[in-house]
């Protein structure tokens, strides 16, 4: 899960356009690792 999160943590520096979509995706991951 972590290692995921870097990655689009890395991959948001690259392509700022998709900030907003990234952070959807992680804060899914977070709500799902609650889950």
């Amino acid at each position: 899960m972590y290692i995921y999160v870097k990655y689009l943590l890395r991959y948001n520096k690259i392509s700022k356009p998709n900030l907003r979509l990234n952070n959807s995706l992680i804060l899914s991951i977070f709500r799902l690792k609650k889950l």
